[in-house]
């Protein structure tokens, strides 16, 4: 007889894989529809408008969206989710077929806010599913399986284009997202899970999500400091695709920006396995701050002085591999100390908190090396360069300051997993340390 035990178990990875293969066909849909949009368009202007749509739902109305998560049980939201967003590609599918691009942005922002309910709720999920005390591992099994459609859907998606079928990209993300809901209804579930709808807890979104935060000041420190080192990494966005095109030498632009994104898509993949295989032996301090370092320094400080580009690109790689290692301590983390009857709205308070500039960070970024470049004796190049070097540095100062202050304490281990019983482990706003 499978323990209850092993069936949450087996009901998790099942869930991970339906939405990974959903996801895959989410990414190539995502890539058609700003192929048809610059087509339809020539804009770069509406490609932006596109962008920030997606960046809004994703980021700006993350405690909104997770607080109306919380409501319902994960497998109501994750089910509902799918069906929303079968709607969304269907309606996207029309839109394309009489070419209104006022729609299909309108229908970006709706998918979007689909894409991110079900992150939050597929994240939430993790502790009603599995009881570890440590999920670091956990975390890492999904952060792989989570890396694939980041390898495969673009290549898809642009293999469908080329074929003048965008349409039935979209009609086919519809299709596979309601096949997704239906199996999920199928998936073994625990029989009473703990829901956020209690008006005395819930409250208002933001005020309920920011308040357990705010109340638990070493996860804010945290989340503050991360919120720095995000903001340096969005400045380094833009300034890696004009460092990568920019680089003298080797292959053509074109082939150069293909090969840095294969070896990010393979950083996150092998940042995931090495978590999944080693995750609970090495102490959490240690994996979050040793691998955001690593991939601080050798992905940002020192790959401008790398002599070619075939030296850049296993910077990239190494970045990418050490930020998925970070990201699924981080995970961990926050799923074991937040109570899982709320985890949608704190995750998205979290995700507002420590992400809320990184959009400002890319525009501010691509300014800057346009700026530097306009000086006398720095052409673009050496303006990249530059703006890596100072991201970096800023992404080693927050790191180097979460590992040696007292920050670092909010890594201990907790005594058991958090629940509806334990009070989740955390400085009290109101004493002084």
């Amino acid at each position: 007889m499978i323990s209850d035990a092993g069936k949450t178990s087996s009901t998790l990875t099942a869930l991970w894989i339906i939405q990974s293969v959903l996801a895959i066909i989410g990414s190539a849909s995502s890539l058609a529809v700003s192929l048809v949009l610059f087509e339809n368009s020539a804009s770069a202007a509406v490609l932006a408008a596109s962008t920030f749509l997606g960046a809004a739902a994703a980021i700006y109305l993350a405690p909104l969206i997770g607080g109306v998560t919380d409501l319902f049980s994960r497998r109501t939201a994750i089910c509902a989710v799918n069906i929303a967003n079968a709607g969304a590609m269907a309606a996207m599918a029309w839109a394309t077929v009489i070419h209104s691009i006022a729609l299909m942005l309108i229908f970006v922002f709706a998918a979007s806010v689909c894409s991110t309910a079900l992150a939050l709720t597929l994240q939430a999920s993790v502790r009603v599913l599995r009881t570890e005390k440590d999920l670091t591992k956990v975390n890492g099994m999904l952060a792989l399986i989570d890396s694939a459609p980041v390898l495969v859907g673009p290549l898809l998606g642009a293999v469908l284009y080329s074929l003048k079928l965008p349409v039935a990209v979209f009609l086919a993300d519809a299709a596979l997202s309601l096949v997704g809901a239906a199996l999920v209804l199928l998936l073994a579930w625990p029989a009473e899970e703990a829901r956020g709808g209690k008006a005395q807890y819930f409250g208002g979104n933001l005020k309920a999500g920011f308040g357990f935060i705010y109340a638990r000041r070493d996860l804010l420190r945290l989340q503050l400091s991360f919120a720095v080192h995000n903001f340096a990494g969005g400045l380094c966005v833009p300034v890696v695709i004009v460092f990568v095109l920019s680089f003298p030498g080797t292959g053509t632009p074109e082939w150069n920006l293909t090969a840095s994104n294969i070896a990010g898509a393979l950083g996150l993949m092998a940042g995931a396995a090495l978590v999944t295989r080693f995750g609970t032996s090495i102490p959490r301090v240690t994996l979050v701050c040793g691998s955001t370092f690593l991939g601080s320094l050798f992905g940002r400080a020192l790959v401008v002085l790398a002599p070619t580009l075939w030296l850049v690109i296993p910077g990239m790689f190494l970045r990418n591999a050490m930020v998925q290692a970070g990201n699924a301590g981080l995970s961990a983390l926050w799923q074991e100390r937040t109570p899982p009857r709320i985890q949608g709205i704190v995750f998205g308070c979290r995700r507002l908190l420590g992400q809320g500039l990184f959009p400002v960070a890319i525009l501010l970024g691509g300014l800057l090396v346009d700026a530097l470049a306009a000086l006398d004796g720095m052409d673009r190049l050496s303006a990249a360069k530059a703006v890596l070097v100072i991201g970096g540095a800023l992404e080693i100062g927050c790191i180097a300051y979460i590992r040696f202050s007292r920050t670092s304490r909010v890594f201990a281990p907790l005594p058991e997993p958090a629940g509806e019983a334990v009070e989740p482990a955390g400085e009290p706003a109101g004493e002084a340390r």
